[in-house]
């Protein structure tokens, strides 16, 4: 690989947890980046921005554009946007035009602080929950009863 290639994106299509996807699809404005349209939470699809089957080829002559950073990860927040299924279906793995790719690509990373802040509140809670279910088994564990006078 010479100065002036990035690494291969050996990304694989990963699985979107429905956090993930509900915060992206609000953080969006509950519309599909595309149109514009609205689109329910239920029939939201969350499209790569930089389809998955980028090739070697296209990925480096993106960063040569300066259109992504070498490091730009495929699965990134910075490379998903919602949609609908027609749109999604209709793009395929087609990488949009340059103007179009920067475009997109400038909605999805603006987004991202929107869609970082559910997405810690959810983890944030679910570690509450397993702390809680830790103490619980904790008390069965040990015979112990919760303090009433508390």
């Amino acid at each position: 690989m010479t100065g002036d290639q990035a690494a291969a994106p050996q990304a694989k299509r990963g699985t979107i947890s429905p956090t993930m996807r509900a915060a992206i699809w609000q953080a969006h404005g509950q519309r599909c980046a595309y149109t514009g349209e609205y689109v329910s939470l239920m029939d939201v699809e969350i499209d790569h921005v930089i389809p998955i089957a980028t090739t070697q080829e296209e990925f480096n002559k993106l960063v040569s554009a300066n259109v992504i950073p070498p490091n730009f990860e495929l699965n990134g927040l910075s490379n998903f946007l919602p949609t609908t299924a027609f749109q999604n279906t209709r793009k395929r793995a087609r990488v949009p035009t340059e103007t179009n790719l920067r475009h997109f690509l400038e909605i999805a990373a603006t987004s991202g602080s929107e869609i970082d802040e559910p997405i810690a509140h959810s983890y944030s809670h679910v570690q509450k929950l397993l702390h809680l279910g830790q103490v619980c088994a904790a008390v069965e564990d040990r015979g112990l009863s919760p303090r009433r006078d508390l």
